[in-house]
């Protein structure tokens, strides 16, 4: 490829642009601890109570477990910021709130990716049939 063309594309590329992970975790950044605490409660129990009395709604608690990982990703991680200003790199527990966020970080996606896998396929079986 012309070494031109791709400096065209990556001086047209916006600088600032990001990928949606790194806009979650700006998200989190800025939100208010309470926020984060409420996110975090409603959305784990909230999953926890469809999965306990409607099972076969399963895909209405996959929202929920990202809204839940969203608030314990945010927790985490303005926990370890918190004690890493406070106390420097070598704090306590800083393997295990790395741990917690890769743990939410991963159960959000998943939950993500499948509710949207299954959205597509209620809407596909419906058309398709």
């Amino acid at each position: 490829m012309d070494p031109a063309l791709t400096e065209d594309r990556e001086s047209a590329r916006d600088p600032d642009a990001e990928h949606l992970f790194a806009l979650v975790a700006k998200l989190a950044r800025r939100a208010p601890d309470g926020q984060l605490v409420m996110a975090a409660a409603a959305g784990i129990a909230g999953a926890a109570v469809i999965g306990l009395l409607a099972p076969n709604w399963w895909f209405a608690a996959l929202p929920l477990l990202c809204i839940g990982s969203f608030g314990v990703w945010g927790i985490a991680e303005r926990t370890a910021a918190e004690r890493l200003d406070r106390i420097g790199p070598a704090f306590v527990g800083r393997r295990a709130l790395a741990a917690v966020r890769i743990t939410a970080a991963a159960i959000g996606t998943l939950a993500a990716a499948l509710a949207l896998l299954t959205a597509a396929a209620m809407a596909l079986g419906t058309w398709i049939s």
